[in-house]
């Protein structure tokens, strides 16, 4: 499922476009068509003949050179860049974020930053992730916040969380992978967030994270709309 939906990321990262809303509710069975599969051990399973994935809810998705809403996101998707009001804005990286969110909700079947309050969401995510970088507090513009940053990345530690609170920790190698990949899509400065492109060629999208060469997904093509048609 993540490397359909890193697929379908790369193709809007290389048109320049922003979801601004990728969360599970906007991740979507392309087909419900199906077979029942009899179980070893007896009982019966339903294996999806088309399991593609898409993303959905396009009507909030901006191209670079359009003018950015702020703020975007679910409050418990909501990018640090969005919260903090960084000078630079928001872009395609944001998106990296809110698929890493979504993909840690696959994992634990729970939201990492389950609040709706800007300053819980900021001392969770020093928790998860670890201290926030100078470079993103030095820009950020809510005065607020950014203390609220500095003091909880002072209280959080150096070591980043995450993999505990999703029980990938101490695991084996494609538990670490997955943590790896995550706590790459989760950098807390986009300038550091890794790419779509980049994510799928990351050993947990690309074997699996156990050396195994991972089954290549259906192609999926994306084209921008023509002007007007938006």
């Amino acid at each position: 499922m993540l490397t359909q939906l890193l697929q379908q990321l790369k193709v809007l990262q290389g048109l320049g476009c922003t979801h601004t809303d990728i969360k599970h509710k906007n991740c979507c069975l392309a087909s419900t068509d199906h077979y029942m599969a009899n179980l070893p051990g007896g009982g019966s399973t339903m294996i999806l003949t088309q399991p593609l994935v898409k993303f959905i809810d396009y009507g909030n998705a901006v191209f670079e050179g359009d003018k950015k809403p702020h703020p975007i996101h679910t409050k418990q998707f909501r990018a640090p860049e969005v919260l903090l009001n960084i000078k630079e804005g928001w872009g395609p990286p944001s998106d990296t974020w809110t698929l890493g969110v979504t993909a840690a909700f696959l994992v634990s079947g729970q939201l990492i930053f389950n609040s709706h309050e800007p300053q819980e969401l900021i001392k969770l995510m020093a928790q998860a992730l670890g201290p926030f970088p100078a470079r993103l507090l030095r820009d950020a513009q809510d005065g607020r916040l950014r203390s609220l940053a500095e003091k909880f990345s002072q209280d959080s530690g150096s070591e980043p969380q995450l993999a505990k609170w999703l029980g990938l920790a101490d695991k084996g190698p494609a538990e670490a992978a997955c943590a790896d990949l995550l706590l790459r899509m989760l950098a807390l400065d986009p300038n550091d967030r890794i790419s779509a492109e980049d994510a799928l060629r990351h050993s947990f999208i690309a074997d699996g994270g156990d050396g195994e060469k991972a089954p290549v997904p259906p192609r999926i093509a994306l084209t921008r709309p023509s002007p007007g048609g938006r």
